[in-house]
């Protein structure tokens, strides 16, 4: 056996504390774990250094090649965060892993396969999926009614079996893997029932809260009544027709103008929390997920971005979820050079193409007591995660998800993009803090969404059927008795800056809203008396009546202009349009009014100056919102399940990058 050189101890202890390693790809320590910071004394690493010659696993480390400073930097990060030493020495280089387990077996004189054939798996057909990737060892089929167990010990179990000794008809059978190269046949041999549940079994589980069929018996025929009856009864029956069509529209469009004056009254002006800078040993594990299609051209940035986080990497699963027939993606964010706690996870060709579904798909791969969601172009705060997990800690356990604002970088490139941002921060900003102040029902964002992964799972995950997965699992969430919280660290994003990509995102977004706004109502009582009537109210404005308002917005602004245009021509408008026409103009200008001041109070204060330039494009921009409605209004019924993707490109230069 090698022993630890003693020159190493004073080599190490004058490096230790610095953190150039910290920034290369693929190495082992990530910027929070900056070791002096944490208070550990130089003497306290040397006595790791000198205690850990003789140790078996350390010689097993030299013995397989991997460099002395290699193996010395995984004692740091063990003893910084708490962590197995393996685990911390796989971090450091992928490669690592191949030569310690192959080390591993010749030390044990022991069989090493560095590939398995999934095919040759031998494996229970009823596995539950959710022990996917974590089997420490699975018999596999060599022959005619021969077998070998292909073993992969945790990283925690390799010391002590170093000391085991094994029957030579055991060792005959055993073959030593990696448990990557297990993990990964595992899935692959899995994966048609994997995917096959990613699609079914929330519907099959929760049928009345899915959305694989949009409207139930009774619902379709009440619009099927109404579209139906409705022409007839306006030619019939007209002024009591259009009374009572404007009396549905104006109760939606002035509940949001009122839910947004309250936010905005019970506005501060957006800063950022401090964050406490925990012990990284005192840190959970996490992963993050990023649901990717057709997106080569962002994933270098969006790999830079995620390697930014501010968290121990070892404590740190990134999964990067491509489709399968998807291959310049997956290809693109290899050459980007992924960390060792990077991975991409490949979804099969299966049921809809959603981003739900492949979340769905990844999700029993998660070993992590956190998660949180990501798209291509994300650029998150590096202290995100440190701020969510504080949330977690002081709200509680009923806390099952915090959400982290977006911010739109791109808000100079056009007045479509400058008013996207300005709606986002009076979402974000805005809007989002009242409700979770007040524990009410919270729409999530389509990204930077933080759960407790037990809770995620015990509530269904996602809906691959529903193409706006987060204000329907923002709506579960809250029938299930959990709470979301708001914080102040946000995702940097890009407005779409084609009006057709603009209004293809749009229609995806009313078509989800529409798909769960019929959800909350296949049941209103069920869904009252799990809610309570104050985020039942809620979750009507936020779904049905961002809907409705959107639909009527042009037909409410159409007659103010109708009328308008015959009082200034001295014309005889009808009688029953005169107190109709001034129930329009007063909702038309009361929901410009309550979105701009929502918006002004939300965004920071060096975006206020020439605001005014945003306020005088409102009209037109509502009047796009209303196409895209009406546009989700005829895909509902043709092709309910579509996702018009969003293409994304990296930001230029380093433009709104934290």
């Amino acid at each position: 056996m090698i022993k630890v050189s003693p020159i190493l101890i004073p080599v190490c202890a004058l490096w230790y504390g610095l953190d150039e390693r910290a920034g290369t790809g693929g190495s082992a320590a990530s910027g929070a774990c900056n070791f002096l910071n944490q208070g550990a004394e130089m003497a306290e690493f040397s006595a790791l250094v000198a205690a850990s010659m003789g140790d078996p696993l350390v010689e097993l480390a030299i013995n397989a090649s991997i460099p002395p400073f290699d193996v010395h930097f995984a004692l740091r990060n063990a003893l910084i965060n708490q962590t197995d030493f393996v685990d911390e020495l796989l971090a450091v280089h992928r490669s690592y892993e191949q030569r310690l387990y192959a080390a591993f077996a010749a030390n044990g004189s022991l069989g090493f396969l560095p590939e398995i054939d999934p095919e040759k798996l031998m494996i229970d057909s009823g596995l539950n999926t959710a022990s996917v990737g974590r089997l420490p060892f699975v018999s596999y089929a060599t022959g005619f009614a021969q077998s070998l167990l292909l073993v992969a010990p945790a990283a925690n179990q390799l010391r002590h079996l170093l000391t085991q000794s094994l029957s030579a008809e055991q060792s005959a059978r055993m073959r030593i893997v990696t448990p990557s190269e297990l993990q990964r046949s595992v899935e692959i041999h899995t994966r048609d029932l994997r995917v096959h549940e990613a699609v079914h079994s929330y519907a099959t589980l929760h049928p009345e809260h899915s959305s694989r069929h949009t409207l139930q018996g009774w619902q379709g025929w009440f619009f099927g009544f109404v579209f139906g009856a409705g022409p007839a009864l306006l030619f019939l029956f007209p002024n009591t027709t259009l009374v009572v069509l404007h009396l549905f529209a104006w109760l939606f469009f002035f509940s949001c103008v009122a839910l947004r004056l309250l936010a905005a009254f019970a506005s501060r002006h957006p800063s950022i929390q401090p964050v406490a800078t925990p012990k990284p040993a005192d840190l959970p594990h996490y992963a993050v997920l990023v649901a990717l299609y057709k997106e080569a051209s962002v994933a270098s940035q969006l790999v830079s971005s995620l390697q930014k986080i501010n968290w121990p990497q070892t404590k740190l699963k990134v999964y990067l979820v491509c489709e399968e027939d998807d291959v310049e993606t997956p290809s693109a964010l290899e050459a980007a050079g992924l960390p060792a706690n990077f991975r991409v996870v490949l979804v099969p060709n299966y049921g809809p193409r959603t981003k739900p579904k492949a979340l769905m798909y990844a999700l029993p791969l998660v070993d992590a007591e956190f998660v949180v969601l990501y798209d291509a172009e994300d650029r998150p705060d590096p202290d995100q995660l440190l701020e969510a997990h504080q949330q977690f800690l002081v709200s509680g356990a009923k806390t099952g998800c915090v959400q982290a604002p977006l911010d739109i970088t791109n808000s100079s490139h056009s007045v479509l993009t400058s008013l996207f941002a300005f709606e986002y921060s009076a979402l974000f900003r805005g809007l989002l803090p009242y409700l979770s102040q007040h524990n009410l029902f919270i729409p999530l964002g389509g990204t930077s969404n933080h759960f407790r992964t037990k809770v995620l799972r015990d509530i269904g995950g996602w809906d691959p059927f529903n193409v706006t997965e987060d204000a329907d699992l923002g709506l579960r969430l809250h029938r299930y008795g959990y709470q979301t919280k708001t914080i102040s660290r946000p995702t940097l994003e890009d407005a779409p800056e084609e009006l057709t990509d603009w209004i293809k995102q749009r229609t995806r977004w009313f078509k989800g809203h529409m798909q769960t706004w019929m959800i909350s109502l296949r049941n209103p009582r069920t869904l009252i008396s799990e809610i309570g009537w104050p985020s039942f109210l809620i979750s009507q404005i936020m779904l049905g009546g961002i809907i409705v308002s959107a639909l009527a917005h042009p037909i409410l602004l159409g007659s103010v202009l109708v009328m308008g245009f015959l009082y200034l021509t001295n014309a005889a408008p009808p009688t029953i349009s005169t107190p109709l026409a001034l129930m329009d103009f007063l909702n038309v200008i009361l929901g410009y009014f309550a979105f701009m001041m929502l918006g002004y109070v939300s965004i920071k204060r060096d975006e206020k100056m020439g605001v005014w330039k945003r306020f005088i494009a409102i009209p037109p921009y509502w009047v796009l919102l209303s196409l895209a409605a009406w546009r989700a209004i005829f895909q509902i019924v043709h092709a309910p399940h579509k996702w018009e993707k969003t293409p994304h490109k990296p930001t230029l230069g380093n433009a709104g990058q934290i």
